[in-house]
């Protein structure tokens, strides 16, 4: 059938073993090609607070902040560099949040490639390396 899956939902916490789970999912779903939804929700002090892509921010009443402070740690692991529609066919792609650097393996067609067809890269704002 050769198609991917989509996982829904997924988190993990904020000390520094749950970075490195964080890292695992993301480039075991860039290597099967699969993509995903982050927890993007706010959570209470009483849930805990570091499932969330937000800082827990608690007000007096021990309830979350509306508009909470963005994890930027966090963000900048699971918000990558990927492609988003690639002419041809892809062999692989990598990002490695740290170094900022992205590669990608892919078989391009040859002169009968439509004209105006692109290969397209997304690139998080958060992303400040150049090539």
């Amino acid at each position: 059938m050769h198609a991917t899956v989509l996982v829904t939902e997924w988190g993990d916490g904020d000390g520094p073993s749950d970075f490195d789970n964080i890292r695992g999912v993301v480039e075991q779903q860039d290597a099967k090609f699969t993509s995903s939804t982050y927890w993007d929700w706010k959570q209470s002090q009483q849930a805990g607070c570091s499932w969330s892509l937000f800082k827990c921010a608690v007000g007096p009443d021990n309830a979350t902040v509306p508009n909470g402070v963005v994890d930027t740690a966090k963000l900048k692991v699971v918000s990558r560099v990927i492609p988003t529609a690639v002419v041809g066919t892809i062999h692989s792609f990598s990002y490695n949040d740290t170094t900022e650097v992205f590669e990608m393996r892919a078989a391009a067609p040859g002169a009968e490639a439509e004209p105006g067809v692109n290969t397209l890269v997304y690139v998080p704002a958060h992303v400040t390396r150049q090539p």
